[in-house]
């Protein structure tokens, strides 16, 4: 008896589908990779509504060869309300978004409406007071991402700075570090007011270094620019947040912080007030081991080159 042709494509995509949710609840990690790579259909497993199946898919969906276009269903998982789907969602697409840049966008052909559904799919999620801190910090990576993959594609520019503010405001001090990290390194000028006001206002010494980040990247070449757009009530937060993360018990926590323990001591080496070199040393004491001997010679380099500007 011949088998319809269309019974035969639901038989074979239900048993890709049972593969993707068996390979994942062996634990067979390089399987679903391969799957994803050799063109499974993984958005069809993502909408299957069997919770291995969907798993699975979500760790093929790295894998996928064009997996911006998995971005959408990915953002449906997300947005549930099962946890241990829900996070691994959010973290598979902000991989993903991590990849698409204008360049991507512009060679992959993908259309302008198509990123801004993305951009309209995540950016609720990382709104959304109700959820898991981690599911908003990825979706609003997500977004901002997409968005700046949008100036490629778009008639018209694409502001994300909105949504950079409203997140930096947030009560949840995990989205506002989030966001503040998702500020361009150095910062254009034009943002540099913004930037101090959060080192100022901000209850989390860690949101303040994210901010300062962004701010102190541009030292030394703009050291003077960025020392007045501190000022002492900048500068004083900044060394109040760096004597926080110092403090004994605090500073084996500091792992994560990374980059911004480096960037901020450029401001803090351009500044001679007594109080920020007693800060640099707390910051430089306070840093992971292997990033010691880097904040000396960043903090060394700075001195150096605003004494070779110097009238």
């Amino acid at each position: 008896m011949r088998v319809p042709v269309a019974v035969l494509l639901v038989l074979v995509s239900a048993v890709a589908r049972a593969d993707l949710g068996a390979a994942y609840q062996a634990g067979d990690i390089a399987g679903l990779r391969r799957a994803g790579a050799g063109g499974e259909d993984v958005a069809r497993g993502l909408r299957s509504g069997d919770r291995a199946t969907v798993m699975g898919a979500i760790v093929a969906a790295e894998a996928v060869p064009d997996p911006w276009v998995l971005l959408e269903p990915l953002a449906a998982q997300a947005g549930g309300w099962d946890r241990a789907v829900a996070g691994p969602a959010a973290r598979a697409a902000a991989r993903i978004a991590r990849g698409l840049d204008g360049d991507t966008a512009i060679y992959a052909d993908v259309p302008d409406e198509r990123l801004a559904a993305i951009v309209a799919a995540w950016q609720p999620l990382a709104e959304r007071a109700d959820r898991w801190s981690d599911v908003r910090v990825h979706a609003l990576e997500v977004s901002i991402r997409v968005s700046r993959a949008r100036d490629a594609t778009a008639e018209d520019m694409v502001d994300d700075l909105p949504l950079l503010e409203a997140a930096a405001s947030d009560p949840d001090p995990q989205l506002r570090r989030a966001a503040l990290e998702l500020v361009p390194v150095p910062a254009p000028a034009a943002l540099r007011p913004w930037l101090v006001t959060r080192i100022a206002t901000d209850a989390e010494p860690r949101v303040k270094l994210a901010a300062a980040q962004a701010l102190c990247a541009a030292v030394p070449e703009d050291a003077l620019d960025v020392l007045a757009a501190l000022g002492e009530p900048g500068l004083e937060a900044l060394r109040a947040a760096v004597a926080a993360i110092a403090a004994p018990g605090a500073a084996a926590e500091v792992g994560d912080l990374g980059g911004a323990l480096v960037d901020v001591a450029r401001c803090l080496a351009a500044d001679r007030d007594p109080r920020s070199v007693r800060a640099l040393v707390a910051l430089r004491q306070a840093a992971p081991r292997p990033l010691r001997a880097v904040v000396a010679r960043v903090a060394a380099d700075v001195r150096a080159r605003l004494a070779e500007d110097a009238p």
